[in-house]
């Protein structure tokens, strides 16, 4: 396609792109295209990019999600492509992308489509759109379907759009025809265009015909220098011929005494991994892979062979403008769709067949169905604006990035004397008489620890995994256990167990690949996350028997979890309410959380909570000396120290940084605080508008002093707070004007916290819509799983596509009005048709009782009535449990709600109680039968009452 090198762009209108990857690979492939336009792609957000993933390629879309029309780019991985959302009118469907190649400036590239029967205002606007792009003073490509054939040179439509090319310096390089007639009743048409500001570097533009589309695919080379076309870089032990007997006896063959002879912890460990690691090279050698995810697998010699009979019998039916040569083009079309489909068909069922005794299996290949575990790749990144490729070089910066932002953060903070924050503890462990000892462990328990290990677990620095440890779990667990317990005695943490690979995970798809874009996640040695269980076990042991957690604290403790922390403040909010009060509430974002963490103050805390001096040793090691690698497409970068935090992706990372704010509760004086791992919600309720901002205020400081102290920072930008109210008392607007330092916090009256969408008035209008669309896209997704899936398979399908949105917090969001539950239960029944292939009329009792699927009303009874069994067998937070109170609780006489065991209903002065779990879940308790709620075992109590619900519907 014209100069040698070049990047190559092309566009190709394809008339819904939903069933066509096999062809768009093909041209992609075929033609060596680097940026790829398409229009109509009559995508809609059922459509997920993992569904249309082209191996190599970055998918970048704007879906119409109505009636047709949509724009998009497939972009080569090995290019730096940023999408430009500020370029983009919602007027027209156009899409523009930054493309930075090395060497060269930044080059926009757009794709347009305008519909034919659009009016001349919107040609209008996109001669608006073009002037705007023109005047970033940059290299410019336009490309798309813009229905003004260019050949009619009188036309109206195209006087206008020539008009405005010349105006903004704009040439339309594409001189060929691009929608070709077969017949002589219609003439051949040139109505899809390439705009350029830059014609001299480039190659002379090309119309070619291929089968998928009744357009042309254009192209165009722009003369540049690209950037090598790597590829996806992975390092894994190969298991090609690995014969675990042989692994097994060279392990038993070896002499490990010498392991379990030496008494430093360290030196045990070196030489355990040199000799494991010599053996697991020799039987699993690690081997250097280039990652290809074929994105059509079922694509054989016999299709792609009937794919070019299409695309030649085409060009003969353009040429010769015969009837019987389109017919025969027709019939050729066909077949490729008919037969694409029976591939897929077999292929999918011949794999789903082989996996039904094997539900792990069978799972991975659904998700391969479903395009679950498909993800684009950056390949590239732009640094100092200069386009980088190399996965060393990103790899440095990356990890420069992450340790420059938390020292930078840390240089901010104002140097605290240790013992300022521990001073609420020092009140609290007044009256406790306890003491962690780290005990040792026993070879059965490590041996335990080693066969639960997961296969798929991504190895450490190491790479030794799970699978090859599983093996030789009986057999090694005399020396692990030696070097555990080495550890546990001498208090020393071994060093390299304190190397880190760090895997740079994306904050946001949509957005940039950028460092400031990306998160860091700390992956560990599989035998360091053992020893990390261990010690995690037992921490939280000692602090769960002793009571060291503050009622405040959701994360990590049996019985708890983000349902009951939404329990604890929902329940709150709307008991406020009923009081006619408002409810301020600020949701605190920290910076870098678990990253900034000062390991003085954090040891300083462990020693208050009773740490003895071996304990605090070991933890000190821990933390201390760890380093850390970041890995990049198979590279790692060089070592860098870490002097703060806690490793996120460890086992014991999460619960000291619990501990860490777990006394931020006991600062609150007039408000409560509820914490779940890193999110603190920070509440308190009053009469008047002014006195809830004043209330708050005080609180805030309170909050905002204790984080100074401990040496955290508070993200202002992502702090916000809200209001609670009546429709009554919101008829009166409530403003708050909360600060932190010098910051305003922002005032919202719809937000997400936990997972669960928020708003002003706790209507949950805005959680149930979100899962009824999430529903539908699981809908969509579903049925077009069920053309190739077996219907023993779709009942499994469905129920991880669609039902496993209602799963999540029913209790909470469950107390919205009925007719938003009807919306629920429809979108239930519409799962049910596609999981069974029944028609609209089939009755919606039968569907469910064939499934075994509990009605949406009855799903969210249970859920309540379990909730309450925790609650009444002592399953559940404290401060839940003292909330029930049974009937006679008052007086001393046995009436039948008494001896049955009734709870009372709390009283109601308006709706806002009569929505709160406590409220409901009483109500639901008391519809048990007496003799189900002695069953103490919640799985058996749970299959009683699903019997009994699943009878009514019959």
């Amino acid at each position: 396609m014209g100069h040698k090198t070049g990047i190559v762009l092309a566009h190709l209108n394809i008339c819904s792109l939903r069933n066509k990857i096999n062809e768009i690979t093909q041209i992609c492939l075929t033609e060596n295209i680097h940026v790829l336009a398409l229009s109509e792609t009559h995508l809609d957000s059922t459509f997920e990019n993992s569904m249309l993933n082209v191996d190599g390629y970055r998918l970048y879309r704007r879906d119409r999600n109505q009636n047709g029309g949509g724009v998009a780019f497939y972009v080569k991985e090995n290019i730096v492509a940023t999408l430009k959302s500020e370029l983009m009118s919602r007027d027209i469907e156009v899409i523009w992308l930054q493309i930075n190649l090395p060497f060269s400036k930044p080059t926009l590239v757009g794709c347009c489509y305008r519909p034919p029967s659009s009016n001349a205002e919107y040609l209008q606007k996109i001669c608006e759109n073009m002037e705007m792009v023109s005047n970033k003073c940059g290299e410019m490509f336009l490309l798309g379907d813009f229905n003004i054939d260019w050949f009619s040179k009188k036309s109206f439509l195209f006087e206008k759009i020539i008009t405005m090319a010349n105006t903004c310096n704009l040439k339309q390089v594409m001189t060929q025809p691009t929608r070709i007639a077969m017949d002589n009743s219609s003439k051949s048409t040139c109505i899809d265009h390439i705009y350029t500001n830059v014609p001299d570097l480039c190659s002379q533009a090309v119309s070619i015909g291929v089968g998928c589309s009744d357009h042309n695919l254009i192209a165009i080379t722009k003369q540049t220098k690209m950037p090598k076309s790597g590829g996806r870089i992975m390092y894994r032990r190969s298991y090609k011929h690995f014969n675990p007997n042989l692994f097994i006896d060279d392990i038993k063959s070896s002499n490990w005494s010498t392991v379990v002879q030496e008494i430093d912890v360290n030196a045990s460990l070196n030489i355990f991994m040199a000799t494991f690691g010599k053996i697991v090279e020799k039987h699993a050698p690690l081997r250097k892979r280039t990652v290809k995810s074929n994105s059509a697998p079922w694509l054989d010699e016999e299709l792609l062979s009937l794919m070019k009979r299409r695309d030649n019998a085409k060009k003969v039916a353009s040429n010769s403008k015969h009837v019987e040569d389109y017919t025969n083009y027709r019939i050729l079309r066909n077949k490729v769709t008919k037969l694409n489909f029976l591939k897929k068909k077999e292929y999918f069922g011949q794999k789903i067949c082989g996996s039904m005794n094997d539900s792990k299996r069978l799972w991975k290949v659904l998700q391969e169905l479903m395009c679950k575990k498909t993800k684009t790749f950056n390949l590239n990144m732009e640094i100092g604006g200069i386009s980088v490729s190399k996965p060393f070089d990103i790899a440095n910066h990356l990890n420069d990035f992450f340790i420059n932002k938390v020292e930078k953060l840390r240089s901010s903070m104002v140097a605290q004397d240790i013992s300022s924050p521990c001073q609420n503890i020092q009140l609290t462990m007044e009256n406790k008489a306890c003491s962690l000892v780290f005990d040792t462990v026993s070879e059965n328990n490590v041996q335990d620890l080693l066969l639960s290990l997961p296969d798929d677990k991504t190895p450490g620095i190491d790479y030794i995994d799970g699978r090859i440890l599983k093996i030789v779990a009986n057999v090694l667990d005399k020396p692990i256990c030696h070097i555990f317990n080495r550890a546990l005695i001498s208090g020393v943490f071994p060093d390299q167990w304190k190397q880190s690979k760090i895997i740079p995970l994306i904050k946001d798809e949509k957005s940039e690949f950028t460092a400031s874009n990306c998160r860091p996640v700390h992956v560990l040695p599989v035998l360091s996350k053992i020893f990390e269980r261990l010690i995690f076990n037992q921490m939280l042991h000692y602090f769960i028997s002793n009571d060291l957690f503050t009622s405040a604290q959701h994360a990590y403790r049996p019985g708890h979890s983000t349902n009951t922390a939404l329990v604890h403040m929902v329940d709150h909010w709307l008991t406020h309410l009923d009081d006619k009060k408002y409810v301020g509430a600020v949701l605190l974002d920290f910076t870098a959380a678990f990253d900034v963490i000062d390991h003085d103050i954090l040891l300083a805390k462990l020693k208050c909570y009773g740490f003895s001096q071996l304990a605090l040793s070991l933890i000190r090691n821990y933390l201390n000396g760890r380093t850390q690698k970041v890995l990049f497409n198979g590279s790692l970068s060089e070592i860098k120290f870490m002097s703060c935090g806690v490793p996120q992706g460890s086992c014991l990372g999460p619960l000291l940084f619990s501990v860490f704010v777990n006394d931020m509760s006991q600062e609150i004086r007039n408000a409560e605080v509820v914490l779940y791992a890193d999110d603190a919600t920070l509440f308190c309720a009053s009469t008047t508008g002014p006195e809830l901002n004043t209330a708050l205020q005080n609180q805030l400081n309170l909050v905002t002093n204790w984080v100074k102290l401990n040496k955290l920072v508070l993200n202002t930008s992502k702090t916000k707070c809200i209001v609670f109210g009546t429709k009554y008392l919101l008829n009166a607007p409530c403003y708050l004007n909360l600060r932190i330092d010098n910051s305003l916090v922002e005032q919202v009256t719809k937000t997400k916290l936990l997972g669960i969408k928020l708003d002003d008035q706790l209507s949950w209008t805005d959680q149930i819509n979100h899962i009824v669309s999430k529903m539908g896209r699981g809908i969509a997704l579903a049925r077009r799983c069920a053309q190739y899936c077996p219907p023993s398979v779709m009942r499994t399908v469905v129920q991880s596509l669609v039902l496993s949105h209602l799963e999540y917090c029913p209790v909470i969001w469950s107390s919205a009005t009925q007719g938003h539950l009807k919306k629920l239960q429809l979108a239930q029944n519409r799962a049910a048709r596609v999981a069974l292939g029944c028609s609209f009329w089939t009755n919606v009792n039968e569907m469910h009782t064939i499934l075994g699927w509990l009605m949406v009303k009855d799903k969210v009874q249970l859920s309540l009535q379990c909730l309450m069994h925790n609650d009444i067998f002592k399953k559940c937070p404290q401060y839940l449990v003292n909330k029930v109170l049974y009937s006679g609780y008052c007086h001393q006489y046995q009436t039948r709600q008494v001896s049955s065991g009734d709870l009372i209903v709390p009283f109601s002065r308006s709706n806002y109680m009569r929505r709160t779990v406590l409220f409901r879940s009483s109500v639901a308790w008391n519809q048990v039968s007496v003799r189900t709620r002695l069953i103490s075992n919640k799985y058996h109590f749970k299959k009683i009452l699903k019997l009994r619900y699943m009878d009514h519907l019959q």
